[in-house]
């Protein structure tokens, strides 16, 4: 009886890890500066919803690191109508369709074959650039 109980332990945590290894975002880690915390978990609690990033005059943006995960829908919001332009850096590509977003243009949805990671893009409002990112992770 010892024997097949350890059988079937053995079974179950091999089957766990491969659980783990083949599901999409089970470790994905997320590229994050010494002293920093990872702005994504590396599972699905971070997906499920859109993400609203609030456009404000002294810092550009009210979240300057935000996690969104494959196919949710990332919207900049300018509720004080102050303009502004979003362009993703050329090196680091973008997770969207495009690569610029303004008041005319303020939403786009993370491709489904984004690379997981950080996207640094460049905010500018009233003429001032800031330097937040969009972090695709999660696991969807």
């Amino acid at each position: 009886m010892e024997t097949s109980r350890f059988r079937y332990s053995s079974v179950i945590r091999v089957a766990l890890v491969l659980h783990c290894v083949l599901s999409v975002g089970c470790n994905q880690p997320t590229a994050v500066p010494t002293g920093k915390t990872s702005v994504c978990k590396g599972d699905q609690s971070d997906c499920g919803s859109p993400h609203h990033i609030g456009v404000k005059a002294n810092t550009g943006v009210d979240k300057q690191d935000i996690c969104a995960c494959r196919g949710e829908q990332v919207q900049w919001e300018d509720p004080e109508s102050l303009g502004f332009q979003v362009e993703f850096k050329k090196g680091d590509g973008t997770p969207f369709a495009v690569d610029t977003f303004n008041n005319t243009d303020p939403k786009g949805t993370v491709r489904q074959d984004a690379g997981y990671g950080p996207y640094r893009y460049k905010v500018t409002v009233h003429g001032k650039a800031f330097d937040p990112r969009v972090v695709v992770g999660g696991g969807r």
